[in-house]
């Protein structure tokens, strides 16, 4: 029997993190949604402002198709 294996909560603290509210918005929006291709769009903006880190960690929780940990670490994340 397989068993799967669970996404560990964020390790990671994104909670300093500050992005555009539009931009936040979006990820939210398409997270809610499981758009993943929406989604990996506003995880290359999130490249172009720097936040390579919490790009890098998003990208993981898409391959495993975790929504729910993305929409959790989403909401650590305040507005600049």
């Amino acid at each position: 029997e397989y068993k799967y294996a669970k996404t560990p909560r964020s390790p990671l603290d994104f909670s300093k993190v500050k992005l555009p509210a539009e931009l936040l918005l979006q990820m939210k929006e398409a997270a809610i949604r499981y758009r993943a291709t929406e989604l990996k769009r506003c995880i290359d903006a999130l490249e172009q402002l720097g936040e390579t880190e919490l790009a890098a960690y998003l990208r993981q929780l898409i391959q495993k198709g975790d929504m729910e940990a993305i929409q959790a670490v989403l909401n650590q994340i305040g507005t600049a």
